[in-house]
């Protein structure tokens, strides 16, 4: 087996599950009354409550919510 297809299919997992897992989240939110249905999702404003960095572009608009992997 290719390495390199390794760490992209495991890297494309990781994002589902971060995809997955901020679903479930805002779904609760939702349901909750804390998120209105619509209410625009704002990358830099829910980063910083959950306490995830932002994945920025040069131009300073964010991209994606992303984690850093420590070692």
């Amino acid at each position: 087996m290719n390495p390199s297809s390794l760490g992209s299919n495991q890297s494309q997992q990781d994002l589902l599950l971060v995809k997955n897992n901020l679903a479930a989240y805002f779904r609760e939110e939702i349901i909750t009354g804390r998120l209105a249905t619509g209410e625009k999702i704002e990358e830099i404003k829910w980063s910083k409550v959950l306490k995830i960095p932002p994945m920025v572009h040069a131009d300073g608009k964010a991209l994606a919510f992303t984690r850093h992997r420590t070692g």
